[in-house]
């Protein structure tokens, strides 16, 4: 009756039924007790774990679980390395280690993994623990894990915002802002460069003023016409949405993808700067090969865009005020000038009046 898997959830009934006489486990019924009791421990708790048996590591875990592993299929009953062979490099030697009698603990361990159709970067806390017989013979391992991703890709967000924000907040010139932002960009994304451009009124010509490129990646400065780049270009930028493209030869027609390739762009995000009602600005990142933009660098990339043009904006509030003091301290430099000739004439007047005539001195 598998008693030990009552109260167990919803993968202990997927455990129940399982057709496990095809698998190296053999029958439930004449699982070891060592496996079922780790089992039932498992399947209790709320953390999320996975009980990895036997020398080939077959995977079993809990509900805890199952979010961790997205749309992969056939994880249950499956050797561990056909589960996550996309990470198993990364991850084998770990693996081999608990099975050697370590307890392996590691903190925000960052894996390339395909979970929802294609490969994502996560990041998770985990221990693989040895599961020891009555003899202490290794029987497997249990692998308790914590999914860490959002918290430290917030933190790098965070992080590199902070770093950018005060590298440029000593900067008074525009060019330099964004000389700033889109080198700090290229290094922290990985990208083949990043540029922004300014957009001529028929919001169609614009002119990339700027960019930072890493080598072998051609420089992008100089005037281009939005058309060119394709109705999904138009149509998004005027809009004020993001144009986000992984891989132009498959996304756009050939002559559209074409404008990109001349100027060595495969994939690319481009965002809108809305001013009035009008387009005014860009600003764009670009890989040289195909390349699917996670929410991270689609997220980042609108941020650091807003808080750009913010920096511009006060640069140039900023600017504005020193000319105008220049310009009032001139006006003043001007004023005094004037009275201090026009006292010079007024005490000149006076002596002419006030002096005695040489008649006068002979009396």
């Amino acid at each position: 009756m598998a008693r030990w898997l009552d109260g167990g959830g919803l993968m202990a009934e997927r455990i129940r039924n399982h057709d496990w006489a095809t698998t190296p486990l053999g029958p439930l019924e004449h699982w070891p007790d060592a496996l079922k009791t780790t089992m039932a421990l498992c399947l209790a708790s709320r953390f999320p774990q996975a009980v990895l048996w036997g020398p080939d590591l077959i995977t079993l875990y809990n509900d805890a679980f199952t979010p961790i592993l997205g749309r992969k299929p056939l994880a249950l009953g499956i050797p561990f390395r056909d589960v996550w062979h996309e990470a198993w490099d990364e991850i084998s030697s770990m693996a081999a280690r608990a099975l050697a009698g370590e307890a392996v603990y590691i903190e925000d361990f960052p894996l390339m993994i395909d979970r929802n159709g294609g490969l994502e970067r996560a990041y998770f806390t985990f221990c693989y623990s040895p599961i020891r017989g009555h003899d202490g013979e290794i029987l497997g391992m249990l692998d308790t894990v914590t999914e860490t991703t959002a918290s430290v890709v917030t933190n790098q967000r965070l992080n590199f915002l902070d770093t950018l924000g005060r590298a440029v907040t000593e900067a008074t010139d525009p060019d330099q802002i964004m000389a700033i932002t889109t080198r700090m960009l290229v290094e922290h994304l990985g990208l083949s460069s990043c540029a922004y451009a300014m957009m001529d009124p028929d919001e169609d010509g614009f002119t990339i003023c700027g960019d930072a490129v890493t080598p072998g990646s051609p420089r992008l400065v100089g005037h281009y016409h939005l058309h060119d780049f394709g109705r999904l270009a138009v149509s998004r930028l005027r809009s004020g949405l993001a144009l986000v493209i992984n891989d132009n030869l498959r996304e756009l027609a050939t002559d559209e993808a074409a404008t990109f390739q001349a100027i060595g762009i495969t994939a690319t995000i481009c965002m809108p700067l809305i001013k009035g009602g009008r387009l005014t600005a860009l600003m764009a990142i670009h890989d040289r090969v195909p390349r699917v933009w996670t929410d991270y660098e689609q997220a980042l990339i609108s941020e650091v865009t807003e808080r750009c043009w913010a920096h511009i904006q006060r640069a140039q509030a900023h600017a504005e005020v020193r000319e105008a003091m220049a310009a009032l301290e001139a006006l003043n430099t001007t004023l005094e000038h004037r009275v201090e000739e026009r006292t010079t004439q007024l005490l000149h007047t006076c002596l002419l009046y006030t002096s005695p005539s040489p008649r006068d001195r002979t009396r």
